[in-house]
């Protein structure tokens, strides 16, 4: 037997009323919004910026 496989979609009404929200205050296009809609979706939703990755790299 296998084990379930848990997917967890995005909230889709969650980002559109994000988006409408940002296309009437920002003034930004459509798709621009749903972008940045899905980003802040992104970053409500998972703890502690867990979807970042660290960036090796500097001065040595």
């Amino acid at each position: 037997m296998m084990p379930a496989i848990h997917i967890e979609r995005p909230r889709l009404a969650w980002i559109k009323r994000r988006a409408r929200r940002l296309m009437r205050f920002y003034g930004i296009d459509r798709r621009m919004a749903i972008a940045d809609a899905h980003r802040d979706y992104i970053d409500f939703v998972l703890p502690g910026g867990a979807h970042l990755t660290a960036v090796r790299g500097g001065r040595s």
